[in-house]
């Protein structure tokens, strides 16, 4: 006879979902770890390298780059690094005076040494940190499922699941050893634990949502978005006649505070100078580049056109079909829960729209997973027929195409609406498109193609000699080693290697350093983030 305590084993039905549910998992595991292991470190990956070993060993906010952001992508990058010693403790020591200036530069020159160390052989250490953010960023995928789970049911959580595994713009960042994909994982959580708290009005919820509401500050400044972002939720709630517990509230606050000053070692003055350092760094403006105009205080519109063609179409063909479904047939029984998916990406794109710092994609990325989440609605739709459940399949082969057609250059995606991320950079560069990535890719067709040596202007912080390329510079900002803008000399042969943040001239003085080249056609690019000239066929 059977024990009655003894879970009740599962049909077969449910390890067919418990198995899709792994598989989708596994696969963007798959896609982010080769996507990993074929680019080099990025901009700010190289200036973060190490840090937080740093910060775990002596629990000072003393050397550049530390008040940047909260610490927590820098402990979790670095966990790996616990494991290995290190002698060269001369990098981490400055004559300077730790002001806020000095403690929000970032110090290129350290990471390169660290990066070129023979611990770092084959990139093992640097590889072994993007892991952890891999990790993490499969929390959002288990947490999306669960969220989408306990509106839409199965069907919906294994779309919303699907959506995510295949994203190209959450593929890019999730194995970067950098905070943006480590925000976008808690914040989401921690919104999604608040909703669950207002829903069940369980202590325990509460209690678990301050906790990753710690952490989301912890992950980056914006998380503190967090605080007014929930309390429309909270509004909401109270709009719909919800009790609202004042406990569970307070609970929820100072586990989260409680967490951060935790995570400061109980010195909340570098999370203070991180802040005002990052105030002055806005205010002061940020060189931009839109659609073939630059500017240093960006446009109000910046991110929702990086948006719409950043994103895939099948994701936005679903999102604004749920949001003309959720407003033509309202319905009274989830709207709150719904709310509380939609309020936070017209929350992040409102804000972002306001700050004017037009930098890149990846201050949005919030705003996926609570996409991912609204996209299960789709099967909720009681009226479907076969013909919208063909459409349905379609838009479903259609994403996964484009995402698996980046050959895990995910980093470049861009849409239809600008013909793909062939004509990428004539939108949107940096971060968005080129961030220093390619390194290996150059190496590997200068091999191909037997080229012994190359001129180049590359946007990024990485080493090119670390990958064995045989190189003359050309004009690169911020590269001392690289001749200045009054210092370019066109090579009349040979061949020459370009960046696209460098071809459109983005942090020159002279935006049109390299406009003589926008009218030649490249034989090649690199990841679409480095164009190669055979310059017998430029003039």
């Amino acid at each position: 006879m059977l024990n009655k305590t003894m879970p009740k084993p599962l049909k077969p039905r449910n390890y067919l979902l418990k198995i899709l549910q792994a598989f989708l998992l596994f696969i963007f595991l798959l896609q982010s770890g080769l996507g990993m292991l074929q680019e080099s470190s990025t901009w700010d990956e190289t200036h973060y390298f190490g840090l937080g070993k740093y910060l775990i060993n002596n629990m000072k906010w003393d050397v550049p780059g530390t008040i940047l952001h909260p610490p927590l992508s820098f402990y979790i990058s670095s966990i790996p690094m616990m494991f290995v010693s290190s002698d060269n403790k001369e990098i981490w020591q400055y004559n300077d005076k730790p002001n806020i200036e000095f403690l929000g530069e970032a110090d290129n020159h350290r990471g390169q040494t660290l990066l070129s160390s023979a611990l770092n052989k084959n990139n093992r250490l640097l590889n072994s940190s993007r892991a952890m953010i891999i990790l993490i960023s499969l929390l959002s995928g288990l947490y999306i499922y669960l969220w989408s789970n306990a509106i839409y049911g199965k069907k919906g959580a294994l779309l919303s699941l699907f959506f995510f595994a295949f994203s190209p713009n959450l593929l890019a960042h999730s194995h970067l050893a950098t905070p943006d994909m480590v925000l976008t994982t808690f914040f989401f959580i921690a919104v999604f634990y608040y909703w669950k708290n207002l829903e069940t009005q369980k202590r325990k919820h509460a209690v678990t949502g301050g906790f990753f509401l710690g952490l989301a500050l912890m992950s980056k400044f914006t998380g503190v978005l967090l605080f007014p972002l929930l309390l429309v939720i909270l509004c909401i709630y109270r709009f719909k006649g919800e009790k609202i517990n004042f406990i569970d509230n307070t609970l929820y606050i100072g586990t989260g505070l409680f967490i951060l000053l935790l995570g400061y070692g109980f010195d909340i003055t570098p999370y203070i100078q991180g802040i005002t350092f990052q105030l002055q760094h806005a205010n002061s403006g940020h060189s931009s580049f839109l659609m073939g105009e630059h500017s240093s205080s960006g446009w109000w519109y910046y991110y929702i056109i990086a948006f719409l063609i950043k994103t895939p179409i099948p994701t936005l063909i679903l999102l604004f079909t749920v949001l003309l479904f959720t407003a033509v047939k309202f319905n009274p029984k989830s709207y709150a829960s719904e709310y509380s998916l939609i309020v936070p990406i017209i929350f992040i794109l409102l804000f972002f729209s306001v700050m004017h710092q037009s930098i890149g994609l990846r201050y949005i990325l919030p705003v996926y997973p609570f996409i991912f989440v609204l996209t299960g609605k789709i099967t909720q739709v009681k009226t479907v027929k076969k013909r919208e459940k063909l459409a349905l399949l379609l838009v479903m082969l259609w994403y996964i195409s484009g995402t698996l057609g980046m050959n895990n250059h995910y980093l470049a995606y861009f849409n239809e609406f600008v013909h793909g991320p062939e004509n990428g950079y004539k939108y949107l560069v940096d971060s968005n498109l080129d961030w220093g990535q390619d390194l290996p890719g150059l190496k590997k067709y200068m091999e191909k193609n037997e080229i012994k040596h190359i001129y180049l202007s590359y946007y990024g912080t990485d080493l090119p000699e670390r990958y064995g390329i045989n190189y003359t510079w050309m004009p690169s900002p911020l590269y001392a080693e690289s001749p200045g803008e009054d210092g370019l000399r066109i090579p009349l042969e040979g061949f020459l290697a370009v960046s696209a943040t460098n071809l459109q001239g983005l942090y020159f003085n002279n935006n049109e350093l390299y406009a003589w080249l926008k009218n030649c056609n490249p034989i090649a690019k690199i990841g679409y983030s480095i164009f190669i000239y055979d310059m017998k066929h430029v003039f």
